[in-house]
């Protein structure tokens, strides 16, 4: 199914477009592409973040809840390797060449999750669209399809 989403997306969207598919370092994506692109989409953050709480073992039901010293340093990695995302963000706002969009899911406005590891999401994805946030010129919120300003 996640494939057949995957070719539909990219139909959708036409073959003009260069994807590239990372896992892990979009830092070193983007320092390999910066130069070769005027325009770089990022689609998306908490995908992203899904893949490193993978990587981690930050998913299994017996991943470390808050409080677990595993669970804390596997997650204060993570948030290393966001923090690392967001000074690559940085530098690359000072180039008037490069326009650069960020797709990212706002988790945190529903109820408290049940789980220990949609919590830990939940809590790492907040500090990541946050830290992102603050480094944009401009961050829009879509809902229901209608895109709200919220910063620029």
């Amino acid at each position: 199914e996640m494939k057949e989403r995957i070719e539909y997306h990219k139909d959708e969207r036409g073959r003009e477009w260069d994807t590239v598919e990372e896992a892990f370092d979009l830092s070193g994506v983007l320092e390999r592409i910066k130069a070769q692109y005027g325009v770089i989409l990022i689609d998306c953050l908490t995908l992203w973040l899904s893949n490193l709480m993978m990587n981690n073992k930050l998913t299994s039901p017996d991943s470390p809840g808050k409080g677990d010293l595993r669970g804390d340093i596997v997650s204060a990695g993570i948030e290393t390797e966001i923090s690392r995302f967001v000074d690559r963000l940085k530098e690359l706002n000072s180039s008037a060449d490069l326009h650069l969009f960020i797709v990212s899911n706002e988790v945190g406005m529903g109820i408290v999750p049940g789980n220990k590891i949609a919590r830990r999401f939940r809590d790492l994805a907040g500090r990541m669209n946050q830290k992102v946030a603050a480094v944009a010129d401009e961050v829009y919120m879509v809902a229901s399809g209608i895109p709200v300003k919220i910063k620029g």
